[in-house]
């Protein structure tokens, strides 16, 4: 009898079961929904238009949207200051409390500044050693330094700017190519092009004291700020380093009011702006350092319209700005020659 009374009350909850779940509305198979917006690139402080549709027409359906993983409620929706580069736009079609699909675009934000033309004169030239194929260069207490380039040939140089010589050189072995350098607290710091590493050594003695690993797969140029280090890549990003540890900080994406600014090589911090050679450019980029924003260019061709060229040359590339006189020091990969420049 007991056994009886089982089976009905098993066929009566799953009646109750069947009754309810086909009070249900079931999700659409296959919904596929799609974020409209109505612009996909932009500048600080515009505002973006966007609504969500879907393929088949679903009805009972709302919409969420995020920016940055942050939820608007709003079209249009203005992006106010944000940093520039890519951020993320995501739209989720919902049904009730469930997601049935999601989309999402990619919004790029650009420079809101159109870069001056920084004009200037050439106060001087100094002879520069032909068989450098220079990659770092800066003023440290009244001195030049130098680092460069090639497997084997790849050096870290205390340079007589009037004559080119070296005063104090030593060499980075077979194995390392050698890339941007910048001194900071009495420590040089000089990168390597594809090792990952960042070689560190006494400023007065040129001897080694340390070294450390980074992620970015190629090493360009470095500079400093005083407090952190500001590494190129070859990209349009420089990352912001902890000089101790060599611990990234955080990063700012490079662009003017029309491009995304790549190939960022050599690298000299000035007053709150970073000035970078482009390569396979003879035009340097003033940057805003805490935005990313390309404030002005200086257009350096020609500088060696004059100069007789007696064996292959490279690119320019190398920026050194001297305090005391507020002049830049200019060169290039093989150039016979560097030049003092007054900005106007």
């Amino acid at each position: 009898m007991k056994k009886g009374k089982n089976y009905i009350l098993f066929f009566i909850l799953i009646g109750l079961v069947t009754i309810y779940s086909g009070c249900l509305e079931d999700p659409p198979e296959a919904a596929r929904c799609k974020l409209n917006v109505d612009k996909k690139r932009v500048i600080p402080g515009q505002s973006i238009n966007f609504d969500l549709s879907s393929k088949p027409l679903i009805a009972g359906t709302s919409g969420k949207f995020y920016f940055n993983g942050l939820e608007i409620t709003e079209t249009p929706y203005n992006i106010g200051d944000v940093r520039l580069g890519k951020h993320r736009l995501l739209a989720e079609m919902m049904m009730g409390d469930s997601i049935i699909c999601e989309s999402y675009k990619t919004i790029e934000v650009y420079s809101d500044v159109v870069p001056t033309k920084l004009e200037f004169e050439v106060v001087r030239e100094y002879p520069h050693n032909e068989e450098a194929y220079t990659q770092g260069l800066l003023w440290y207490e009244d001195e030049l330094y130098e680092g460069t380039g090639q497997y084997g040939e790849s050096i870290l140089a205390k340079v007589d700017h009037r004559t080119g010589e070296y005063k104090t050189k030593i060499e980075l072995g077979m194995d390392l190519f050698g890339e941007g350098v910048t001194i900071l607290n009495d420590k040089i710091y000089q990168l390597t092009y594809i090792s990952q590493k960042c070689l560190v050594y006494d400023v007065n003695t040129f001897e080694k004291i340390d070294e450390f690993e980074y992620s970015s797969k190629e090493g360009w140029g470095l500079t400093t700020d005083g407090e952190a280090l500001i590494m190129s890549n070859g990209t349009n990003v420089l990352t912001f380093f902890d000089p101790g540890s060599f611990k990234a900080l955080h990063t700012i994406e490079v662009y003017d009011q029309r491009k995304r600014l790549v190939n960022l090589n050599e690298l000299e911090y000035v007053d709150g702006m970073i000035y970078s050679n482009i390569y396979q450019s003879e035009e340097i980029a003033v940057i805003e350092a805490k935005s990313g924003k390309v404030v002005s260019y200086i257009d350096c061709s020609g500088l060696l319209k004059n100069t007789t060229i007696n064996k292959p040359i490279d690119v320019l590339n190398g920026i050194a700005y001297h305090p005391n006189s507020g002049n830049l020091f200019v060169t290039g990969k093989w150039w016979p020659k560097m030049f003092e420049l007054k900005l106007n």
